[in-house]
This record gives C-alpha cells, structure tokens and sequence, in this order.
C-alpha cells in the first residue's frame, strides 16, 4: 500500500497556510493532462502524491488522483518541452519515453526543503525544477519547470507533508 503526502511549497499563503501542488482537474491541457497549480490544503486526492521508484537516481511523483479514463497520474512537463515556464501537469505515467516525467529530490541544506530537478534539462543544459511560477505566493498559482535558481529560489523549494 502506498503512502500519500501533500507535497508542500516553502512559500505560504498570505495567511501563513503552505501552498500544496493541487491538479486542475477542470483545466485539461489538451493533450490529455491537467495543469498543476498551487492551493490551499482541501483533503482532496488532487493533493496526495507518493514518490514511485523511476530508473536510479529519478523517481516518478504519483498522484492518488486518477484521470476520467481511470489512469494514475504524475507529474509532467508539458508535452515534453525543455524550455523555460513550460507548464507542468497531471499526465498518464507512460512506460517509455518518460524523461519529462523523472525527478530527483536535491536537498537545499540550509532550509531543510528540497529541490525536484527534471531529467530533463533546457537548452543551456540547466537543470530544469519545479517552480512556482513568478515566485506567486498566490492561490491558484501555474507551476512550471524553470532552471533551478541560486538565489531568490523559495518558490523552488518542497517538503514532503502530512
């Protein structure tokens, strides 16, 4: 049986509530994914995601959540793009083909949190993260995959919750 967390940004709401990567379930990207974005925590399945063994050293990220047509999920740059603020979504795991669907935890030693760095990476060959898009701070908030940042990066920063 798998074990489900939230998956919790370092920035927070203004109310102090951290921000939770959350599925759109009612934004499909059109190319049979839903965008990821940034939420409150609701319970919701959309907001539980467990990490599934990938080829060392990546994993996949799992949501419990299942698509219409009954798929398990993770999560995905968009339509296998490298470049910068592409967004990330939902997608079916796939079998082959699935680098934009491996990450690898990089721990920030100095907040505790971690980095998700993308096997892939952008046309620089830098190494391609989970980002909160324009460092928001918002609800509802796109997340993306842009170049791991060296400063100025808490909105590329995840712990593990719940």
């Amino acid at each position: 049986m798998a074990t489900y967390y939230n998956i919790a940004s370092y920035l927070t709401d203004k109310g102090g509530v951290p921000l939770l990567i959350d599925i759109a379930v009612d934004q499909p990207d059109g190319a049979g994914g839903y965008y990821l974005y940034t939420n409150q925590p609701t319970g919701s399945d959309t907001q539980l995601w467990t990490i599934v063994d990938g080829p060392t050293p990546y994993v996949f990220i799992q949501s419990k959540w299942k698509d219409p047509s009954g798929n398990q999920v993770v999560i995905d740059i968009h339509q296998g793009s490298n470049q910068p603020g592409t967004r990330l979504d939902g997608y079916p795991q796939k079998s082959t083909d699935y680098d934009n669907q491996l990450w690898t935890p990089f721990e920030d030693v100095t907040s505790g949190y971690v980095f998700y760095q993308s096997k892939l990476t952008d046309p620089a060959g830098k190494v391609l993260v989970i980002d909160v898009e324009g460092n928001s701070t918002a609800l509802n908030t796109p997340l993306d995959a842009y170049p791991q940042k060296s400063t100025n990066y808490q909105n590329q920063l995840w712990q593990l919750s719940g």
